[in-house]
């Protein structure tokens, strides 16, 4: 338990701190797609049993090249989302449902040569090499119900034109009726809402459209009650705004690891007088924790961290005494590093900065 305290407070901490460290954050070079399936809870054709598995099959066929997602975009659809009718509006245009896109493009309305098509084109994009894409990182506060989303966005070339990066919320199953399927249907990976505020994402600015240009952006977002965090995957679409006012997607990137931060369970210490590392700023390994209590303290530890959550080292284990207390610190080279003092609940912390 003492290990996930840490853990998720040292998560915590850095993306507080990721303007600074826009590296925590990886972008992985690689072209995605983005699979919708435009669908309604009171269709009978889109619960076809020749229809129905094709979501799910490509989302196992294609984990690493596409996102596959069902957007519901008739209000009279149980599963309705705003931002999922938004979607199908700025895709080209279509009648009826269901319908299958590529990325914006109409593809096929389920036919038998529909799943191996979408597949195909998946497969045919993983190949290319991408403008831009995106990586991510995820906290949910389970005190808040709030989730945390950082993004950076990595352009691999020179470019022009508007370009915005949006998050979404995907609900990776959802158990309700659905026509031809009966009352008790899993739906997968059901598009449920925008995490930034306009649907299509945030613009990202001008001097960002170069080669090894970086845009870091965060979001939050309060879950309800009837979201479970385990069932959640959060999306990033860098979109590029076209001529006609609509927006093509550039590149796909999703992710289900996020991180539980448990800080709501962390208390202030009562005895705790003086907790100071001398000096913050080193150039070797010459720094010190001086700790002074009030009163004795039992199952005392004193660790070391990187900004990501990784122990380096236990520097003290066992009870402490009233008074002042002296630990060297030694950490393997220079960084930025979290200093943990806890007793049960109780948790301090303290930069220390090693400088090369």
């Amino acid at each position: 338990m003492k290990q996930q305290l840490f853990l998720g407070l040292s998560l915590l901490f850095g993306v507080l701190n990721l303007s600074a460290q826009e590296g925590s954050i990886t972008v992985i070079q690689s072209q995605k797609s983005l699979i919708t399936k435009r669908t309604a809870t009171w269709c009978p054709l889109c619960g076809n049993p020749d229809v129905w598995p094709i979501v799910k099959n490509l989302n196992e066929a294609l984990q690493d090249k596409a996102l596959v997602i069902a957007g519901h975009h008739s209000g009279g659809s149980a599963l309705h989302s705003a931002v999922a009718e938004d979607f199908i509006n700025n895709f080209e245009q279509s009648f009826g449902q269901p319908n299958f896109y590529f990325n914006q493009e109409l593809i096929d309305n389920g036919s038998s040569g529909t799943e191996s098509s979408l597949n195909d084109r998946a497969e045919a994009a993983a190949q290319e090499v991408p403008i831009a894409q995106s990586g991510l990182q995820l906290v949910f506060d389970e005190s808040q119900r709030e989730l945390t989303i950082d993004g950076r966005i990595l352009f691999y070339e020179n470019t022009t034109g508007s370009y915005r990066i949006g998050y979404y919320l995907v609900r990776k199953s959802v158990i309700a009726a659905q026509s031809n399927q009966g009352a008790d249907a899993e739906h997968i990976n059901v598009l449920w809402d925008a995490i930034t505020e306009h649907s299509f994402g945030v613009e990202i600015p001008n001097d960002n459209l170069v080669a090894d240009g970086n845009f870091i952006h965060q979001e939050k977002y309060s879950l309800s009650e009837e979201l479970n965090v385990d069932n959640l995957l959060i999306a990033a679409i860098i979109w590029k705004e076209n001529e006609d006012g609509k927006f093509d997607i550039i590149n796909v990137e999703y992710s289900d690891n996020i991180q539980t931060s448990v800080v709501s369970s962390i208390l202030a210490f009562t005895q705790l007088e003086t907790f100071l590392i001398q000096p913050t700023l080193a150039t070797q390994n010459s720094s010190q924790a001086k700790i002074k209590l009030s009163s004795p303290l039992n199952a005392v530890e004193l660790s070391i961290f990187t900004l990501q959550g990784q122990k380096i080292r236990t520097v003290y284990q066992g009870d402490l005494g009233s008074g002042e207390h002296h630990f060297p610190l030694e950490v393997p080279g220079s960084g930025v590093y979290l200093v943990a003092l806890s007793s049960g609940r109780q948790l301090s912390t303290r930069r220390l900065i090693r400088l090369p």
